[in-house]
């Protein structure tokens, strides 16, 4: 599991966030560090140049929730610090989005980092599709479904 990019990907509903939550409460109990952060609260820190990304980097797993979503932040270099954290931790990283991968793009923005992220995720295979919709699965004969069986 070393340096792979892990991406979450369904609509918004379906459960991504939830599940990976379920995911890192497992790994704490396993004595690993997990380091969890929305992207545009991420983007909007990395704007204070004092700012602290060392756990970030050293963290055993860090997920970063609403990948690629919320609000635009006009500065590059942000855009390029998010990037340059997810391309240079050695341990596994985990990106969940409602876009398809395919469909990300910032047009004004060097598109190479962005680039290398998805081709290491294409690489190593490492998508995870959510399609169902949790309001569909939610009751059936017995009552409540439990999605982590």
């Amino acid at each position: 599991l070393k340096n792979v990019i892990i991406y979450v990907q369904g609509p918004y509903g379906n459960q991504k966030t939830t599940s990976v939550l379920k995911l890192m409460l497992h790994l704490i109990r396993k004595g690993k560090t997990v380091q969890y952060v929305d992207f545009t609260s991420l983007s909007k820190s990395l704007l204070d140049l004092e700012f602290n990304t060392t756990e970030l980097k050293n963290a055993d797993y860090l997920i970063i929730d609403d990948c690629f979503e919320g609000e635009v932040i006009n500065f590059q270099n942000t855009f390029n610090a998010v990037f340059d954290i997810i391309l240079k931790r050695r341990n596994p990283t985990i990106l969940v989005s409602s876009k398809p991968l395919e469909e990300i793009n910032f047009k004004h923005y060097d598109m190479s980092l962005l680039n290398n992220i998805q081709s290491r995720i294409k690489r190593h295979n490492t998508i995870l599709k959510f399609t169902d919709n949790i309001d569909n699965l939610l009751l059936k004969e017995n009552g409540p479904v439990d999605l982590w069986s």
